[in-house]
């Protein structure tokens, strides 16, 4: 090989590695990582406010609000923090009209167990979760198992 085919190859090959890293970082700039949220669990310890941030896709299917809910029913990943409310709660509807999002809620949270918020508790800082975190939304209407149980009007 000649001293002109070798630098021919290292200049494809720089070319190469330059547009496989600038098409990486467009998709990384569009895809990834998603949007911040700030989630705000009960430490087991204290009883002060533990702040948690995640980041969950732009444009999700089900709706920034729906997964937003979905996410905070999950509960905590930090140790030693509280869920709002009992495991296996979930989300059954949730939807936003005029300024104000109405949450429907699975009837396990009004199961009191050791470990987990009461549900006046847990529904308060649920509503604080969400205005937090969405400056459209102004009060939040939680439903548990499709009776009003707390109106953050």
């Amino acid at each position: 090989m000649t001293r002109q085919q070798q630098k021919r190859g290292y200049s494809a090959l720089l070319a190469i590695t330059i547009a496989a890293l600038t098409v990486s970082l467009v998709a990384w700039s569009t895809q990834f990582p998603g949007k911040r949220y700030v989630f705000l669990f009960p430490s087991l310890d204290t009883g002060t406010l533990i702040a948690e941030s995640r980041f969950l896709p732009a444009a999700p299917v089900q709706g920034q609000e729906a997964l937003f809910v979905d996410e905070l029913l999950l509960g905590p990943m930090t140790e030693r923090c509280q869920p709002l409310f009992s495991p296996g709660t979930h989300r059954i509807t949730a939807f936003e009209r005029a300024g104000v999002l109405y949450v429907d809620i699975s009837a396990e949270a009004l199961a009191e167990r050791s470990g987990v918020m009461s549900v006046s508790e847990g529904a308060s800082l649920f509503s604080r979760n969400i205005l937090n975190n969405f400056s459209g939304i102004k009060s939040v209407v939680l439903f548990i198992d499709g009776t009003e149980a707390f109106a953050d009007r």
